[in-house]
This record gives C-alpha cells, structure tokens and sequence, in this order.
C-alpha cells in the first residue's frame, strides 16, 4: 500500500490475478501500432470478465503492475495506450521513461524534506522568540 492512497493501493487479490490473465491476452493482440487506452482496457476487461468484480483504474494499474514485475510482460504504456513489445529499444525507452517519472517523483520528496527541515528549524526560531 501507499501512504496517502491505501484505499486505491491494497495489494493485488487472488480475483485480480485471475483477472491479470484477461489482462494479458487482451494485451497480446496490442502493438505499437494499435496501442489500448486505459479506459477501454478497463471496459474490455469488465465487459469480459467472469469474476463478477469490475475493476477500476486504479485497480487495472495494480494488475499492470502486477504483469509486469511479477510475470516480466513488457507492457509499455505511452500517452497512445498500453501494448506489449519484444523490441529491445521499445522495452529500453520505457524503462527510460518510468526512470524519468520516479526521478521526478523523488525530486519532489526531496523537496518536501527541504521543507520539513526548514518547518522544524523556523518553528524552533519561533519557539526561541
């Protein structure tokens, strides 16, 4: 889970990994040149699934998550949509890419140390008055 977003990051459930399979053939028959949005994934995946649980956005990212890291599926996802590729620079792009966004991501916590640290020394300069 995720501090400040547990309700839309618990771990992914056994009803999500058989999901997860849906997820991948839909996924299989997606290339570059017709990537799926993330919104019709999701409708497809609802549409289709015999689970009798509709999954969410976040829900789908965690399934995504999940093909990735746990089963190596290189799913890229671009601003045109999600696809699978086997082409080495496709697969080094977007490992580029997602190394971009988490460096973006620890400047801005970064940041916030910065301003807890300056938070803590103002208020014992306050404190000291």
């Amino acid at each position: 889970m995720i501090t400040n977003f547990e309700a839309h990051t618990p771990p992914i459930t056994e009803n999500e990994i058989k999901i997860a399979e849906l997820v991948k053939s839909i996924l299989k028959t997606r290339t570059e040149s017709n990537p799926i949005f993330s919104e019709q994934l999701q409708a497809d995946v609802n549409y289709l699934n015999t689970t009798g649980t509709n999954i969410t956005s976040a829900r789908l990212r965690t399934i995504i998550h999940y093909l990735r890291v746990r089963e190596k599926l290189p799913i890229i996802g671009t601003s045109r949509g999600y696809y699978i590729s086997n082409d080495i620079a496709e697969i080094q792009k977007q490992r580029r890419s997602l190394m971009e966004r988490a460096m973006s991501i620890i400047e801005v916590a970064q940041a916030f140390d910065e301003m807890e640290q300056n938070f803590l020394f103002d208020g014992l300069k306050i404190a000291e008055q």
